[in-house]
């Protein structure tokens, strides 16, 4: 039998999302624990994420590979109220053991989310809810056990919370930088590269405060199977996670081939980066990095870069007042790595009132972004392909 999952990630990017767990989605294992050969499903785009029936071992795993993705919810039931005593109708027919351990924690987060409805009232659906609960079971602010109730135009969606919080804590960034980048926002940006697993890419981040976007290239297509999610202390959890062993069954996986660099100016921000890269390495797996501690115009790249086949520039350069960064400072590094190196391509995420442009053999698109609240662009800058003479 299948189930009915959502995975939320950021407004604007619901494509890429799709395009993400395509991509990663023949990673993933069976109940034989062999890569799996269920055929992708169809999704679903919505408003702040997509929508598919898979089975439940399937659809679990994208807490393991997504990097853009924020939370992955199990749907559980849908129905049409108006009332509150409608709600608790409605509540008191689902069979709560069957996703929730009460008798070995009895508490349950419950978030609510309503929007043009005439049920707005969180403390009488809470009420009404709490009217349904197993003897004994108590609603608390924080617990394993997390429901999910939208309400939208009298439509209810209820859903498990199967990850926990938010997917965009990694766990390797204890220290951060003035203006950081969420993880899978940095993640974000490295998907716009659009760049196949077989080749071999080199990532240039020339502002790389504490390195959040050169540690999501080195995870890109990777499992994350260390972190804790909530689903794997559920009884709905699939016999395939119960083993102590069972994250072996991932030996297929392959890392990308890819070289990272970074520039980091300020020498508190550096010990940073370095503190951040020690906390990776025992996270996931060892990693190389060339760190330098100087400023992105005078350093030399030269010896490093090699004979590197691509080269991307990505960057969260610094901007706004918070930094009082200038916009030429910035905008005269990206234009010293065309002249001297000339990248493959460039990702830079920017405040929308910034002029950025190159030499006109790299095509660019602009891409509407937030960050943190703030209203920004994301300049694509690719190298556009030599015309043939004829």
């Amino acid at each position: 039998m299948k189930s009915v999952f959502f995975v939320s990630c950021p407004l604007g990017f619901e494509k890429n999302l799709v395009l993400e767990i395509s991509r990663c989605w023949f990673q993933f294992i069976d109940k034989d624990g062999l890569p799996t050969r269920a055929e992708l499903p169809d999704f679903e785009i919505l408003k702040g994420g997509v929508e598919f029936e898979t089975e439940i071992h399937l659809g679990l795993q994208i807490n393991f590979f997504t990097k853009i993705g924020l939370r992955v919810l199990l749907r559980i039931a849908r129905f049409k109220v108006r009332y509150y005593d409608q709600v608790e109708k409605e509540f008191k027919k689902m069979n709560w053991n069957q996703y929730f351990s009460f008798s070995e924690n009895p508490h349950l987060t419950i978030q609510f989310d309503t929007t043009k409805s005439r049920l707005n009232n969180e403390k009488n659906l809470i009420e009404a809810f709490s009217h349904v609960l197993p003897p004994g079971v108590r609603i608390a602010e924080t617990s394993v056990n997390q429901l999910m109730v939208r309400i939208e135009n009298d439509f209810a969606e209820v859903s498990v919370n199967t990850s926990g919080e938010h997917l965009h804590f990694r766990g390797y960034r204890k220290e951060q930088g003035e203006a950081p980048i969420r993880e899978n926002l940095a993640a974000l940006l490295l998907d716009f590269m659009g760049v196949p697993l077989y080749q071999k890419v080199t990532v240039v981040d020339p502002f790389v405060g504490a390195g959040t976007l050169l540690f999501e290239a080195a995870l890109v297509d990777y499992p994350h199977l260390e972190r804790e999610y909530d689903f794997l202390k559920s009884k709905y959890v699939p016999s395939l996670f119960k083993s102590d062993s069972w994250k072996k069954n991932y030996r297929h996986l392959n890392r990308r081939a890819i070289k990272l660099i970074g520039i980091e100016k300020d020498p508190q921000t550096f010990k940073k980066w370095q503190s951040n890269l020690e906390n990776f390495s025992k996270l996931f797996f060892p990693i190389e990095m060339h760190c330098f501690s100087g400023d992105s115009l005078q350093v030399d790249l030269s010896a490093v870069l090699g004979d590197s086949e691509q080269v991307w520039v990505v960057a969260n350069p610094p901007y706004g007042e918070r930094l009082k960064a200038q916009q030429d400072q910035v905008l005269a590094v990206f234009q010293r790595l065309v002249r001297d190196y000339q990248p493959h391509g460039m990702i830079i995420l920017h405040p929308i009132d910034w002029t950025v442009s190159f030499a006109p053999e790299y095509d660019c698109q602009k891409i509407p972004f937030s960050n943190q609240g703030l209203r920004l662009t994301l300049s694509v800058f690719k190298r556009a392909p030599k015309k043939s003479i004829s």
